[in-house]
């Protein structure tokens, strides 16, 4: 599914011509885990309430936590909303109006700049907290550092799990070039972007951007982009568990969510983050959703998950959201 979206993937090897032609991904110096970590996810208008939902997850499972929204295209409504509550990230002056989000992900950097963390956690739009993110993440930043990662992400549990696949299945020349610049390539695992852990990565943001500007026309231009820089650094890369990090796609058939989290069928341990993401619907549809909350009446069609414990549990997030904030968005014109 990547309709609205930003359904990304990364994963780790070595290096090739073609990213010395383009510039390999040079690692930063290690960094302090001390530092506090901060959680960013995007949104556009459409995307507004699926990232509500996402942000009320993060508040009632980690309460106080550092949250932020790029701003890919939300109304003015709200956006006036998002800045209200201090979460907004606003589209930098020198990025370009109407680029497609996927584009814009490219500009991370440029949106995160002013930000003090080095530790930074992405979350797309439709990924939900399901359990002490907190605690996780400093766990994960650490060995991040033990390692000297740079960015961690989970293997795609889609249906083109390599870089051959994935070729195969979509016009995606750039990718292609690189696959074929070094034996054993193709086979290598496609991880999901989804979640994305970024320790240190100032300089990785801005050879993305680079990169994506040398790809035009490329099918999942900043999924192959990122796949491509981090494959030029395989010591840069910590490959995570989806099971744990990033329930999606057919990991969403495994899983179970109830009173005590969400587990996936033959995982030890409870998941952090649940993706609402699939190929082709297989585990997740729109849905209409009329709300009276608060005194506001809210009438939208979102992305939810077909199972419907944890379509409940996704819509409930959402209530309790606007019920946290209805002054401010009957204020701000976002619902009346």
């Amino acid at each position: 599914d990547r309709a609205r979206g930003l359904y990304l993937a990364c994963a780790a090897v070595g290096s090739g011509s073609f990213v010395r032609r383009f510039g390999a991904y040079t690692a930063m110096p290690s960094t302090s885990v001390a530092s506090r970590a901060c959680f960013v996810t995007g949104a556009d208008a459409g995307y507004f309430w699926l990232a509500s939902a996402a942000i009320q997850s993060l508040d009632e499972q980690c309460p106080g936590v550092d949250v932020r929204v790029l701003d890919f295209g939300v109304t003015p409504a709200q956006a006036d909303f998002l800045r209200s509550r201090h979460l907004l990230l606003e589209r930098p002056a020198e990025v370009p109006a109407g680029l497609h989000p996927y584009e814009l992900k490219t500009c991370f950097g440029r949106y995160v700049r002013a930000l003090p963390h080095e530790n930074i956690v992405w979350l797309d739009g439709d990924v939900l907290c399901v359990g002490d993110a907190a605690a996780a993440v400093n766990a994960l930043f650490r060995q991040m550092e033990r390692n000297g990662s740079q960015v961690a992400a989970c293997p795609d549990m889609g249906p083109n799990p390599t870089l051959r696949r994935f070729a195969s299945s979509f016009p995606a020349p750039a990718l292609a070039s690189f696959i074929g610049s070094a034996p054993g390539r193709g086979g290598l695992r496609y991880l999901n972007t989804g979640v994305i852990a970024f320790r240190g990565a100032r300089g990785f943001f801005a050879q993305w951007e680079r990169m994506a500007a040398r790809m035009p026309g490329e099918t999942c231009i900043d999924q192959n982009a990122f796949n491509i820089l981090v494959h030029g650094n395989p010591d840069a890369a910590l490959v995570l568990d989806p099971a744990v990090w990033n329930v999606h796609s057919s990991l969403l058939g495994r899983a179970r969510l109830d009173g005590t989290g969400c587990r996936c069928e033959g995982s030890a341990t409870r998941a952090v983050f649940l993706h609402c993401t699939s190929y082709r619907l297989e585990f997740i549809d729109e849905y209409r959703v009329q709300l009276r909350v608060a005194g506001l009446e809210i009438d939208t069609v979102v992305k939810s998950f077909r199972d419907a414990t944890m379509r409940r549990h996704h819509l409930e997030l959402l209530k309790r959201f606007v019920k946290a904030h209805a002054a401010a968005l009957k204020d701000c014109g976002v619902a009346s």
